[in-house]
């Protein structure tokens, strides 16, 4: 997944009434702490990304609370948006459901 997709998917996201940021977009853009992209998805976000470290974070510290993991293998761009958007139902199902869990 580069980070030409990964705005694209902001944009989708945006598109369809969520709010999306990149962290390029953010004042430290790449170089933005994981501590703090944490702190925004505790604040209602979600926190899609497809860095383990958030999972391993999540998995010892419950944090962020909502997290959508993208991980995709070889897979090229221009197949995964339909993947993405066949499945965004099911995707946001399930980051519901985990929200009960915490």
């Amino acid at each position: 997944m580069t980070p030409s997709y990964l705005n694209c998917l902001c944009e989708w996201l945006s598109a369809q009434g969520h709010e999306a940021l990149h962290a390029r977009n953010l004042p430290d853009g790449n170089r933005t702490s994981d501590a703090y992209l944490i702190e925004l998805a505790q604040t209602g976000g979600c926190l899609v990304t497809k860095d383990d470290d958030f999972v391993q974070a999540r998995l010892v510290s419950g944090k962020p609370r909502q997290l959508w993991p993208v991980a995709t293998g070889n897979i090229d761009n221009i197949s995964l948006q339909p993947l993405v958007e066949q499945m965004f139902s099911r995707v946001q199902a399930a980051i519901s459901a985990c929200m009960g869990q915490i």
